[in-house]
């Protein structure tokens, strides 16, 4: 549904983002998914047509829209600030993209009651948008861009102005609702645990450039650098050299420890091994993924606690330990363990 090919954009001569080249399958929900400044409001600007291209092509079900207008493209975008007419009503609201597209009386009026009723606002045709709460004014703000029936739908970080305790609830709701009407969807967004839990794709933005592009799993498991594994979550990084390859990659660290992983980098190379916090165990028994260390603080979150520990070569680890189990205290030697699926054998 979406093609671009080696866009390049940005403000004046210099380019924001460079290189973009990904595609959106029909009724897919693809999330842009970057920390501030990597370029992904300005991707979006782009597909939407409120930017100009610097270099490359946007194609929409095969047309180049490139050079295309806003209103030109059968794309609507729902902002982060919902964009609402705050002297107009809710159903005015909804209907005022089908206005312009010249549908007017009864044939407006059902569209505007479908959409409603699909965002569970059915009744709230004749309200005010002031009267309305934060997760209200979203789903208003959705049904007017759903209604028009565009060919994409843009959301810009749509979640980010409700409060923390709506988020989720509301989250869920919207990709249900987006699967259900099967929208080819694009979501900007800089949290990656939404981005984690809603989209079918994620294209990761770091300085301008798509660095990787796959599932939310294989972009957790399988990330391309330790930049990547570091964005989508807390990760604990070791250096080390293969020293074997086969079945199991022979891995030692800087302090001597030999370790074993999945990996096809050839013996000699220079690693970073990559350990998710949540994936390490306390008090195992001494084998091949083991590591002995002293307990340099615990931090108290609620369901688990968060462990520091020390390594004999001044490297740390972090153990994220249910809060429910026998603990270690500070400056006690602990063994920590994985398994050999847990780790992650990155480029140096």
């Amino acid at each position: 549904m979406l093609r671009l090919e080696g866009l390049a954009a940005g403000y004046g001569a210099a380019s924001t983002v460079s290189d973009i080249s990904l595609q959106v399958a029909p009724g897919e929900v693809f999330c842009l998914l970057g920390g501030s400044g990597s370029g992904k409001t300005t991707l979006l600007r782009c597909i939407a047509g409120f930017l100009p291209v610097q270099r490359g092509q946007i194609l929409l079900a095969g047309e180049d829209v490139t050079r295309r207008a806003a209103h030109q493209r059968d794309v609507t975008t729902l902002f982060q600030s919902y964009a609402l007419f705050p002297h107009m009503n809710v159903a005015e609201n909804v209907a005022f993209g089908l206005r312009r597209r010249g549908m007017r009386g009864a044939e407006a009026a059902a569209r505007v009651s479908e959409m409603l009723t699909l965002v569970r606002l059915a009744g709230f045709e004749g309200r005010r948008i002031a009267e309305l709460s934060g997760g209200q004014q979203q789903r208003v703000a959705l049904a007017r861009c759903l209604a028009p029936r565009p060919r994409l739908l843009l959301l810009d970080e749509p979640l980010s102005a409700l409060d923390p305790e709506l988020r989720a609830a509301t989250r869920n709701d919207l990709v249900a609702l987006l699967r259900a009407q099967g929208m080819t969807s694009v979501l900007v967004t800089h949290d990656r645990g939404e981005a984690l839990a809603v989209a079918d794709r994620i294209g990761l933005l770091q300085s301008g450039r798509l660095v990787q592009t796959d599932t939310p799993e294989a972009l957790f498991e399988r990330p391309v650098n330790s930049a990547v594994a570091g964005f989508l979550g807390d990760v604990v990084l070791l250096d080390a050299v293969v020293r074997a390859s086969g079945t199991a990659t022979e891995l030692q660290l800087s302090g001597g420890m030999a370790l074993a992983a999945a990996s096809d980098h050839a013996p000699g190379a220079r690693v970073i091994l990559a350990l998710r916090p949540e994936r390490l165990r306390l008090g195992v028994a001494s084998g091949i993924n083991t590591l002995a260390g002293h307990v340099t603080a615990l931090t108290y979150a609620g369901a688990s606690v968060e462990i520091d520990i020390a390594l004999p070569d001044g490297a740390a680890l972090r153990v994220v330990h249910p809060a429910d189990r026998a603990r270690p205290v500070p400056g006690e030697l602990v063994r920590v363990g994985w398994t050999q699926a847990a780790a992650m054998v990155l480029a140096s």
